[in-house]
């Protein structure tokens, strides 16, 4: 009785190691490992509001507010980030503002863009930066490859199929937040409030998007 009692608990730890083994395997190094995938998150509605939304969901990834508080976070970030209105950008979110404002809320915020624009979307990032001016953009070669797993980007899109470079200021451009998780870049997108692969905007799965390969880079405390 008392070898197999012994036994029995030699077992019982070995497989305790293996449970907690499997556990460590599966941890994700983001602040995004918990899973939320299946929660729909509060969206911008009609509003121009996708870059504070986009502001607030990084705020409720990484657990600085609870997902119920998205709606009246991303209003009090809208209040704050819009374009002047000298600008000509309507009711739209500045880059640069987000950049300023998201950085009270993480160790580090940077813009970054793609430094061989080859797509339209990519080409139509570069133009906008020159006509406001924007210089403290770090070059990237794309979001896959900067993009750190510990790493959020409030990224900008164009969600439509087709860029019209010939008037630059006439596109509809879009914020969403990126980031990783096993392994895979996933999309959160103000416009919809889920959650899901950053390939199925690209090939079409959801909507074709034109993706400009930059955005604010946020790196959380």
């Amino acid at each position: 009785m008392k070898k197999g009692f012994f036994l029995s608990v030699i077992a019982m730890w070995m497989l305790s190691m293996v449970l907690v083994s499997c556990k460590d395997d599966d941890n994700d190094p983001s602040p995004t490992a918990y899973d939320d995938s299946d929660q729909v998150y509060a969206t911008q509605g009609d509003e121009n509001s996708c870059g504070a939304y986009s502001m607030a969901y990084y705020l409720a990834k990484t657990k600085q507010i609870e997902i119920g508080e998205i709606a009246d976070k991303a209003k009090e970030f809208y209040s704050i980030v819009q374009f002047d209105k000298n600008v000509g950008f309507d009711s739209y979110s500045d880059p640069v503002k987000i950049k300023n404002e998201i950085a009270k809320y993480a160790s580090k915020a940077e813009l970054k863009m793609v430094k061989n624009q080859s797509t339209d979307g990519e080409k139509l990032l570069g133009m906008l930066a020159e006509y406001l001016q924007i210089t403290d953009v770090t070059p990237i070669d794309n979001i896959e490859g900067a993009l750190a797993t510990n790493q959020f980007v409030i990224e900008i899109v164009v969600p439509h199929n087709q860029v019209d470079l010939e008037n630059p200021t006439k596109n509809t451009l879009h914020y969403v937040l990126t980031f990783w998780k096993n392994g895979k870049l996933y999309t959160r997108d103000p416009g919809r409030g889920t959650e899901v692969l950053r390939s199925d905007f690209i090939d079409g799965t959801l909507k074709n998007w034109n993706f400009c390969e930059g955005g604010i880079f946020v790196t959380p405390k």
